[in-house]
């Protein structure tokens, strides 16, 4: 090895499954038939649903609590459900409604 190599490269770790951000809530059922369900170990301030082509078809605010269910209204199809935590972290969860 030439000794510009050190001046120049420096040693890269990769990311292991454990280094990766755990799950802080669960969905189900999914797929869903007419609504779905969201637990969570942290209190949920705010859930917004987005279509497949990303536009808001959903949004509830000020939940304040651990458990909330959503969907009803949906029709089928695949959304990305965005949980936003009072801690303010988020979390982005994918779900498909079959009617």
């Amino acid at each position: 090895v030439s000794p510009w190599y050190g001046q120049y490269c420096k040693r890269v770790s990769r990311c292991t499954s454990s280094a990766r951000m755990q799950s802080m809530s669960q969905l189900w059922p999914n797929p869903a038939e007419e609504e779905f369900s969201i637990t969570s170990e942290v209190e949920i301030e705010e859930v917004i649903v987005y279509n497949e082509v990303g536009v808001q078809v959903y949004c509830m605010t000020g939940i304040r609590g651990s458990e909330v269910t959503v969907g009803r209204d949906l029709p089928s199809g695949i959304y990305h459900v965005l949980i936003r935590y009072t801690s303010g972290e988020t979390e982005s969860k994918r779900v498909q409604v079959v009617k």
